[in-house]
């Protein structure tokens, strides 16, 4: 499979620098670090612009040891960003790692991954989560939406909630390969838990937030096994707010700088499940503080406002152009 990996993306590089080559582009936007030596071959054919789209810390993400890999990617990342005409990402303690380690002269831009503003308000107590999972209004819910995979919490959070009520569940609404669900089945079932743990799931995604706010409480767990999970700022976190829901979330720095800051939830110790679950029942016992505070960022928090300042950069570095 490495050997696989390591062709097609040569082959996929090879590809992108014969349409980007054929466009004449003004400007390319480099997703992430595997995308930064393709769009250095197009500059040097081209003359394009670079903006580096720093989507993760990328020499630090959660990926198995390599031996030669890490080398290569620091040596692409670092040739990239220093001709890139822009850089933006997506935390601001990852932007203060990129300018420290490159020393960069302007920090890069911040765009965070925000949902767009809701056309009208979402409404609570819509009974779309408790359907999909079975569920009476008198249940309470934790919500965990996002991919089921490793390093999000999941574990955890099934740990934590043999802790609690038994009227309090876990509702999954999310998608993951099989040879991780079937386990995680496997381990519910193992804590009896299956009565109380469900798996609902995908929903599209302009629905995410309309199905979460049925919820009580979402989970915001990433767990800080790579630099980059801990400089993370996850989508979830800004899902939830936009479904107006208690958080409860990891305690890592961005985000517990955004969770306090707005009031939206509280933090726990990432490594204790028993302060988990006692975080969750605080929450659980008085929510409604936490969810006008959630309301009230959601107006804040909005992709039209970040998007604003991924606009305004392409508009400095066009103004340049010729």
């Amino acid at each position: 499979m490495r050997t696989y990996r390591t062709v097609s993306l040569a082959v996929y590089w090879a590809g992108a620098v014969r349409a980007a080559s054929h466009w004449c582009p003004d400007l390319v936007h480099a997703n992430d670090g595997n995308t930064l030596a393709p769009a250095l071959a197009v500059r040097s054919r081209t003359g394009a612009r670079i903006v580096y789209d720093a989507h993760e810390l990328w020499r630090h993400r959660n990926v198995r040891s390599r031996p030669l890999a890490p080398h290569v990617e620091h040596l692409i990342e670092r040739c990239g960003i220093r001709r890139a005409a822009g850089v933006i990402t997506v935390s601001p303690n990852i932007a203060r790692w990129l300018q420290r380690t490159y020393g960069l002269l302007t920090p890069p831009t911040l765009v965070r991954n925000i949902p767009p503003a809701a056309t009208a308000p979402i409404s609570t107590g819509t009974g779309r989560l408790r359907q999909l999972a079975g569920l009476t209004p008198a249940a309470k819910v934790i919500a965990y939406g996002g991919r089921l995979t490793t390093n999000r919490g999941i574990e955890e959070t099934v740990g934590a909630l043999a802790h609690m009520a038994s009227d309090v569940h876990l509702v999954l609404l999310g998608y993951g390969e099989p040879n991780y669900v079937e386990p995680l089945r496997a381990r519910v079932g193992a804590a009896g838990l299956n009565e109380r743990v469900h798996f609902v799931g995908r929903v599209d995604s302009a629905d995410v937030a309309a199905t979460l706010a049925d919820a009580d409480l979402s989970v915001v767990y990433v767990r800080p096994s790579c630099l980059s999970y801990y400089y993370s700022l996850p989508n979830k976190l800004f899902e939830s707010i936009h479904a107006g829901l208690p958080i409860a979330a990891a305690d890592l720095p961005d985000t517990r700088e955004i969770v306090l800051r707005y009031g939206v939830g509280r933090v726990f110790a990432t490594e204790d499940g028993r302060d988990l679950a006692a975080t969750m029942t605080e929450v659980l016992a008085d929510p409604e503080s936490y969810r006008a505070a959630a309301r009230a960022a959601a107006a804040e928090l909005t992709w039209e406002r970040e998007a604003g300042r991924l606009l305004e950069l392409y508009r400095q570095i066009l103004s340049r152009v010729r």
